[in-house]
C-alpha cells in the first residue's frame, strides 16, 4: 500500500504543513516495507500538480492538513484516495497514526460543507440523486 505524506522537507525529518497548500514536498511511502519510493517536489501546477502526482503513484492515502476545494475533488471524487489529518506531526509520527488508525479523516475541502460522502461505492461516482437529470 503506497502513501504520500506532505512534508515541509525531502525526507523523515520533515513536519506536515498546516495546510496541503503549504506543501513543499510529497513522500510517497510503501506503508508496509517503510520504504520512501519518491520524493515529489511541488510544481509551478501547486496543489493540482501534487494531487496528480498522488494519483499517478496509485497512493491509497494522502497524509496532510486541509485541502482546498479543487486537489481535494481531483484526489476524492476522481482518485478515491483517503484523506487524512496529520498537520503539525513529523513524517513519522503522521505514518504511526496511519497503522495505529489514530488520524481523523479530512471529510470535506476547506469551507466546504463537511459532510460529503466518499464516491468509492458509487459506480462512476453517480449519486442517484434527482438532481442529477440533464
Amino acid at each position: 500500500m503506497k502513501i504520500a505524506v506532505a512534508s515541509s522537507a525531502p525526507g523523515r525529518e520533515g513536519l506536515v504543513p498546516d495546510l496541503f497548500s503549504q506543501t513543499p514536498w510529497l513522500l510517497i511511502i510503501n506503508a508496509e516495507t517503510d520504504e520512501l519510493l519518491q520524493t515529489v517536489p511541488r510544481d509551478q501546477e501547486g496543489d493540482l500538480g501534487l494531487a496528480r502526482a498522488i494519483l499517478k503513484w496509485n497512493c491509497e492515502g494522502i497524509l496532510c492538513g486541509p485541502i482546498d476545494r479543487e486537489p481535494f475533488l481531483l484526489l476524492a471524487d476522481e482518485g478515491g484516495v483517503t484523506r487524512l489529518q496529520a498537520a503539525g506531526l513529523t513524517v513519522d509520527q503522521a505514518l504511526d497514526g496511519l497503522r495505529a488508525r489514530s488520524l481523523t479523516y479530512i471529510k470535506d475541502y476547506i469551507g466546504g460543507e463537511g459532510h460529503r460522502h466518499d464516491h468509492q461505492d458509487h459506480a462512476g461516482g453517480a449519486c442517484g440523486g434527482a438532481h442529477h437529470h440533464h
